[in-house]
């Protein structure tokens, strides 16, 4: 979710990856054999995989070409089938330097991921009547100001929280830039210390004018997700953080999802306990830890691949017996567009937290719809995935690349990411299953 990411990829599989529109890394350039990480070195591997499924036996060697191909230093991957988890992997090294091996759950950050943490956050309170989808968002908030000589763009006045949810609200980072990234502007404008505080940053950008009519178009927003973090402390009189804890993350079973530490100009953090150090492609050492201020609800989370398997099977209820939002609000969450907004040519579309949605009516364990996340920060691609017949997936990584040089690529030869072979490949092994394993790891992996 930071400034410098690129724009969402295309599908890997037409029929069961779904759209992304989430900020993306830049393409992984493939490591010349000489320069990879686990050239002439064994993967380390931690978790376990149930028995009773070759195909589901069959992610050890992919993932490992996967790491091997990228010079990924690690992974996370849990697999759940009818709510139960299957599969709770690590590979690789979590530190590099202090080769530590990934565990199943060792802490990722997250990223973008966190949006639907936020967006099943803010639909509950819909639910608890403490928020409606119609609800402006700045006559809520009050920040209906802007800095002197800058006048306030009264389009804001038509924000809603549906808008944010589903990236409506008026922001094309593509013509204007991504407002999140506007912290140093806004210290500058308004002659405060930096980092800027949430408030401070809504404030500033009071004063530029919106891309589009909102609720015209549809274009990602990490802005919008920040704003919804904001509402959830206006709304409840709590921290964010504190209060998706309490009230989201504990219900669901999950106690372990942490939020990056502050970042502040000149201070050096650490790394949260039991935390996946981030790298860049081809470095050995790690990117500094932490968030800016304004991304929490947008992108500052760090979990493991078992705590979000937990999280995507208490949203369908396929582990707990019963979705976590009500079937009426589910069915919101994941609706098509109504007019003028429109379903993207592959068929896909923004669901309320979830950046690809789309109908699967052949797949091959049972027809349904498909939702997905993913995120990217330097040093972090992530995804999160539900498809129909109950299965979920997640896959973590502690890297982020660049742009493959023209000269790497052969003719008639694409690069892909890491992430785009994991969507590709795993997928791959749930497609075909006609017997699923037996037992569940949840209360073994946590």
């Amino acid at each position: 979710m930071a400034r410098n990411l690129s724009t969402p990829f295309k599908l890997i599989l037409a029929l069961a990856a779904v759209a992304i529109g989430a900020p993306r890394l830049c393409p992984f350039a493939v490591a010349a054999a000489a320069d990879s990480l686990w050239s002439g070195h064994e993967i380390p591997v931690t978790g376990e995989i149930l028995s009773g499924s070759e195909e589901i036996a069959g992610l050890d060697a992919a993932m490992k070409k996967i790491l091997t191909r990228h010079d990924v230093p690690a992974a996370g991957v849990a697999i759940t089938h009818g709510g139960k988890l299957i599969a709770a992997r690590g590979y690789g090294w979590a530190d590099v330097q202090a080769r530590t091996p990934a565990q199943p759950d060792t802490l990722f950050a997250l990223a973008s991921v966190s949006k639907p943490i936020t967006a099943v956050t803010v639909l509950r309170l819909v639910e608890q009547g403490k928020l409606k989808l119609d609800d402006h968002v700045f006559e809520l908030l009050g920040d209906l100001k802007a800095p002197p000589g800058h006048k306030f763009d009264e389009r804001l006045r038509q924000i809603t929280v549906r808008m944010l949810l589903d990236h409506s609200g008026g922001w094309n980072r593509a013509i204007s830039g991504d407002p999140t990234g506007f912290g140093a502007k806004a210290a500058k404008e308004l002659n405060v210390k930096e980092p800027v505080t949430t408030d401070q940053l809504i404030f500033y950008n009071n004063g530029l004018p919106l891309d589009f009519d909102p609720g015209t178009q549809q274009h990602y927003s990490n802005y919008g997700f920040m704003l919804l973090g904001r509402l959830i402390e206006h709304v409840t009189g709590e921290g964010y953080a504190a209060y998706v804890q309490k009230e989201t993350l504990g219900p669901i079973g999950i106690h372990t999802v942490r939020m990056d530490p502050l970042r502040v100009p000149g201070k050096e953090l650490a790394y949260l306990p039991g935390q996946a150090k981030r790298y860049v492609h081809g470095k050995t050492e790690p990117v500094p830890t932490g968030r800016n201020a304004e991304c929490g609800a947008a992108g500052g989370w760090c979990g493991s691949a078992v705590a979000m398997a937990r999280f995507l099977t208490a949203v369908d209820g396929s582990r707990t017996g019963k979705t976590f939002l009500d079937a009426g609000t589910m069915k919101q969450m994941l609706a098509r567009p109504e007019p003028p907004l429109q379903i993207r040519k592959n068929g896909s579309w923004f669901g309320l937290g979830w950046d690809g949605v789309r109908d699967l009516p052949k797949w091959p364990h049972g027809a349904g719809l498909a939702y997905a996340k993913d995120g990217g920060l330097p040093g972090t691609s992530t995804w999160i995935e539900h498809l129909p017949g109950d299965i979920n997936w997640v896959v973590l990584l502690n890297v982020s690349g660049k742009e493959a040089a023209e000269e790497d690529q052969s003719p008639g030869t694409r690069q892909t990411t890491p992430l785009q072979d994991a969507r590709k490949d795993i997928v791959d092994l749930l497609k075909p299953v006609k017997q699923w394993p037996e037992g569940d790891l949840f209360e073994k992996y946590r």
